[in-house]
């Protein structure tokens, strides 16, 4: 899957509900780890 194309993510999409079915919650999960203690960390 190249996620930069728009057909290739509708086929992605549609081959997943034909497998597993309906997409009902979609979690965007995309973060950053900071590997520090809690009181070492601050507002990035």
């Amino acid at each position: 899957m190249d996620v930069t194309k728009p057909e290739d993510w509708e086929a992605g999409i549609a081959d997943f509900e034909a497998n597993v079915g309906q997409i009902d919650v979609l979690v965007n999960n995309a973060g950053i780890l900071l590997r520090r203690g809690v009181h070492e960390g601050g507002v990035l």
